[in-house]
């Protein structure tokens, strides 16, 4: 969580391959993970120069080193796109948003013929299609966020695990 990631030693070798002792220790927290190598998402995340912020269906990126420059570099706001970001993933320059996506319609279909033609299959008047869609933006260029690509499965976000640049999403739908 964002109170771990806070309060976490100030360690981050979790993206390490070798443990050696003469490597450089990072001066900033990373993601408390249960899992060496293995990145769990997060609503806050840095990169030791930038913070990166779930904040109300928007993302915010300030810059927090040096702290006497912290500024907003960008804010990318999904409020108008039915998406809701939960937890986001850094990986180089890349960040990844991972969130609920919901598509309305209000718009019945006309009735259908049943096979006997006596009886008609009416359709529901309103459904709710959810979904999670991962979001991957280059931020390369922090003033500019550029959207990428978008990845999108059905049903409701339950987790997620990126293990290297592999991102693993699992989501759960009932079937009715």
């Amino acid at each position: 969580s964002a109170d771990d990631a806070v309060n976490a030693p100030t360690s981050s070798k979790s993206e390490s391959s070798s443990g050696s002792a003469s490597e450089k220790q990072s001066d900033y927290s990373g993601t408390n993970l249960q899992v060496q190598g293995v990145d769990e998402a997060d609503v806050v995340k840095t990169d030791g120069q930038y913070i990166y912020q779930v904040n109300n269906d928007r993302i915010v990126v300030a810059k927090a080193y040096p702290a006497d420059k912290m500024d907003i570099m960008s804010i990318l706001d999904f409020t108008d796109d039915n998406f809701t970001p939960q937890e986001i993933y850094l990986s180089g320059d890349l960040l990844v948003s991972i969130g609920s996506y919901y598509e309305n319609s209000d718009v019945a279909e006309p009735y259908q013929k049943a096979a006997d033609e006596k009886m008609y299959i009416r359709p529901p008047y309103y459904y709710q299609k959810n979904s999670v869609k991962a979001i991957v933006c280059d931020i390369s260029d922090k003033t500019n966020i550029k959207k990428i690509r978008e990845v999108e499965i059905e049903g409701n976000y339950v987790s997620s695990r990126m293990i290297g640049s592999v991102l693993y999403m699992v989501s759960n739908k009932y079937q009715n």
